[in-house]
């Protein structure tokens, strides 16, 4: 929910081929003119440096990345289970190699 002076801030786009990736930020767009908050959308440009600067305040405990559970592989059903009844409250992350 937005206040009824909020900004609502899409991130991503969609996938596929031709126009596809681009129906997101039009729909924004459109439903922008119809509604009294903002819509915007912002779509990231990855750089080296700035990958290299995450990677420093990762490595310093500085910038953690909040997980909800962790899975093995072999128990992917389970993990899409979770994530399918809505509790899910962060990232739920799949392990693909032995920790």
């Amino acid at each position: 929910m937005l206040t009824p002076g909020g900004t609502l801030v899409l991130v991503g786009a969609a996938k596929g081929r031709g126009l596809a990736p681009l129906t997101r930020p039009l729909m924004a767009f459109a439903l922008s003119r119809f509604i009294s908050q903002r819509v915007v959308v912002f779509i990231a440009q990855v750089r080296q440096a700035d990958l290299v600067v995450l990677k420093e305040l990762i490595e310093a405990e500085t910038l953690r990345p909040v997980i909800d559970r962790q899975y093995p592989l072999s128990e992917v059903p389970d993990a899409l289970r979770y994530l399918g009844s809505g509790q899910a409250q962060a990232k739920v992350v799949i392990n693909v190699s032995p920790v």
